[in-house]
This record gives C-alpha cells, sequence and structure tokens, in this order.
C-alpha cells in the first residue's frame, strides 16, 4: 500500500531552512553538558560504562564520554548553586539570599541527605569544542572553589586551566576529587559571540531546571 499523504504545496520550509531549524531545535538544550569526576559510587562507574578515576563529559545518562585524568579548561565565570534532589523534579536555587537556597544549604550538611550546596563553574572545553558546567558541591571539590575562582582574573577575564583527577585518602575511605593548575598548553578559544550567548544563558537560568541526578552527584558526596 503506497503513502500518498505529502505536506501541501506553500506550506513546507525550504530545505536549506529545514536543515538550519532542524539541527538548531535538535541540538539546543536547556542546560549545559557537565563534566563530572568519576568516583567509585558513580553509576556509569559501576555498571563499567566508564573507568575509575577520570572525568566525563556527561549529556545524558545514554550520552557520554570519557575525557581522561587530566583536561585542560578555560574557567569562564561561576554561580551559587543549590540543589534538593529529593524533589521532584529536582529543586535548584541560584540565590544564596533566597529561603529556599539556605534551606538547601542546611541540608546538606546532613550526610546522604540528597541535598547539595556549592559552587557552578561555567568552563570552555577544547577538546569538545564546547562550554560545559563544573558543579562543586562535594565537601572536597568545594575546597577547590577559590583557586577556580583566581582564574577568572578580577572576576571579569577567563583565563585558561588544568583540571586534575586526584585520588584523596582518607582514615575510613579514599575518593576521587579535582585538583586545578596552571595550563601550559595553548588551545583554541570560543568567538566573543559565542561566550557572550553562553554567558547570558548560564547567568540567567529559568526559574525550574529538570537535571537528571548522575549528572551533578555521586552517591557519596565528600
Amino acid at each position: 500500500m503506497s503513502n500518498e499523504l505529502m505536506i501541501p504545496d506553500g506550506g513546507s520550509l525550504t530545505p536549506d531552512k529545514v536543515n538550519e531549524v532542524f539541527d538548531d531545535v535538535a541540538a539546543s538544550n536547556e542546560y549545559l553538558s557537565r563534566i563530572q569526576v568519576m568516583g567509585s559510587n558513580s553509576a556509569l562507574v559501576i555498571d563499567g560504562s566508564l573507568s575509575l578515576g577520570q572525568f566525563a563529559l556527561i549529556n545524558s545518562k545514554e550520552d557520554f564520554l570519557a575525557l581522561g585524568k587530566t583536561i585542560d579548561v578555560l574557567v569562564c565565570a561561576f554561580m551559587f548553586k543549590a540543589m534538593d534532589l529529593t524533589a521532584d523534579p529536582i529543586l535548584t536555587s541560584y540565590d544564596p539570599s533566597d529561603s529556599v537556597f539556605q534551606a538547601i544549604k542546611d541540608r546538606s550538611t546532613v550526610s546522604d541527605s540528597q541535598n547539595l550546596c556549592g559552587l557552578d563553574f561555567l568552563l570552555w572545553l577544547p577538546s569538545a569544542n564546547r562550554f560545559v558546567s563544573f558543579y562543586l558541591s562535594s565537601k572536597s571539590a568545594r575546597k577547590i572553589a577559590p583557586k577556580m575562582r583566581s582564574y577568572i582574573i578580577d572576576d571579569k577575564v577567563p583565563s585558561p586551566a588544568t583540571l586534575t583527577c586526584n585520588l584523596v585518602k582518607g582514615k575510613k575511605f579514599s575518593w576521587h576529587v579535582a585538583a586545578v593548575g596552571d595550563c601550559t598548553t595553548p588551545f583554541d578559544m570560543p568567538t566573543q559571540e559565542e561566550f557572550t550567548k553562553v554567558l547570558n544563558k548560564f547567568q540567567n537560568p529559568p526559574k525550574t531546571v529538570v537535571e537528571e541526578v548522575e549528572a551533578v552527584t555521586t552517591a557519596r558526596a565528600r
């Protein structure tokens, strides 16, 4: 049986416009992809999809890429961010003066509360030719936030840095955390137009943000 249905004359976009709009919409997203340290409690490590002790680019639970133990980035900006992973959808606040933010921050000090609070950094990842975010929400991760911020010169000018995934050994547990240092390898920069567009979106997030848990945390945050 043949299918004789077709779009009426004058009712379609031109082929060039179809491709342009399709690619733009298909690539769009309400939130940036993220880089994440692959710890022992990461679901992607547990199921064997990614190796322990490296960075990964996370687009979704099904779409991710191993980046290795060391990555070069351009540190562009940061925002305060608090998340309640027990809410449905996930509750996210970006305003430290807001009562919701403060409540989540208070709960985040309780072990296994599934509440997170920290600094979310906007980075340019040259190896993937894209902007990403890096959420420093665990106690160990927040320790590197001041140094990470120092790579935004005078809080105005982005500068390169190198992130390394290190193993920290405690009395009872060991875990992986990022360390930040100077970058000595030149890399391609984004254009001013690209940077301005992404920065405006990063600094003006929607009030409601739905994100996958695996993209922002692990089972035990240290």
